[in-house]
């Protein structure tokens, strides 16, 4: 589902144009959160266990990353895999999962975009042993990414959550302890 609850626009150095109209605008901001889902789903599908439909139907989203977007995912995937392998030690997986997209801010300048947005997240655990229905998990939470508009097209650039935030504001991630055992 796209969610499009803009708080903030702006379009600097762009003549007239580019700003046609306020529908123009709406128009960009859509493909710009377009751009972003495919991403957010991919990362969010590795939490899945393994043969969830979604974790087999989202593959990596090159036609909306940059060259240098891709080789950060393809980097992500194996420790968020290795985050998926500790849930599941832990008796927790995760079968399926909603994300939802609300820009908050963009700016557009020429061919570039930086845009600030609030991802929402439901994920459905796996039920007890007992067969009844474990809660749904949950999370919400800003980020910024910059994109390049190349041939038509928004492809995401980069994602961070670390400008804004501390890391009191994120979830714990669940990992194994690094020090050397004594």
């Amino acid at each position: 589902m796209l969610v499009l609850a803009l708080s903030a626009v702006c379009v600097a150095g762009a003549g007239a144009a580019v700003i046609a109209s306020l529908a123009s605008s709406s128009s960009q901001n859509e493909a710009i959160a377009t751009a972003l889902i495919p991403d957010l789903e991919h990362r969010n599908a590795q939490s899945l266990v393994e043969g969830s439909p979604q974790l087999t139907g989202l593959g990596v989203p090159e036609s909306t990353s940059t060259p240098g977007r891709l080789a950060v995912i393809m980097e992500d995937d194996a420790r968020l895999r290795v985050q998926r392998d500790r849930y599941l030690e832990l008796g927790e997986s995760f079968t399926a999962f909603e994300t939802d997209v609300s820009l908050d801010s963009v700016q557009i300048t020429g061919d570039s975009a930086t845009v600030t947005f609030t991802e929402s997240t439901t994920l459905q655990r796996s039920p007890y042993e007992t067969g009844e229905a474990a809660p749904e998990y949950a999370y919400s939470f800003p980020q910024e990414a910059t994109l390049r508009l190349h041939a038509g097209t928004w492809s995401v650039d980069t994602l961070t959550h670390e400008t804004a935030h501390t890391p009191a504001d994120f979830p714990e991630t669940v990992a194994p302890d690094a020090s050397p055992a004594s």
